[in-house]
């Protein structure tokens, strides 16, 4: 029996894995296609997932220009943002904290506001010599 108990959420697990690599292909095109609120659901959240990996490939990127003290500064900065950005999603999305569109409202803040970040960063990573708002 206890052996069962810990088999049950290993599975529960991979079948959400599968459920949503399965709307990969869906949630492609899924801004441009109605479905169900499901549906439109997981697409956000995928979308959030791709900004995120896109903020991360610039936060590792940017790290590798830095120096030890720079680097601590940026991870610093980066944990405060985290803390920001999901209090701020929580916030801008109380009106639909009960409903089911609750979830897809809130991986979008957090997408629009992660593709802002990534943007900051694409900019410190691009900086001319001699511009003193950069880390360089």
């Amino acid at each position: 029996m206890v052996n069962e108990m810990r088999i049950c959420p290993a599975f529960l697990f991979a079948s959400f894995l599968l459920l949503v690599e399965g709307s990969a292909v869906w949630a492609q095109t899924c801004d441009h296609e109605a479905g169900t609120q499901t549906d439109l659901n997981v697409c956000a959240e995928r979308s959030y997932q791709q900004a995120d990996g896109a903020l991360n490939d610039i936060y590792r990127r940017l790290m590798k220009t830095l120096d030890p003290a720079e680097k601590e500064k940026l991870r610093k900065a980066q944990k405060a943002w985290l803390g920001y950005r999901d209090a701020q999603c929580v916030f801008n999305t109380m009106g639909s904290e009960n409903g089911s569109i609750h979830s897809m409202v809130f991986s979008r803040c957090r997408e629009d506001l992660t593709r802002q970040q990534t943007k900051i960063l694409e900019s410190k990573a691009q900086c001319e010599e001699g511009n003193l708002s950069c880390v360089h």
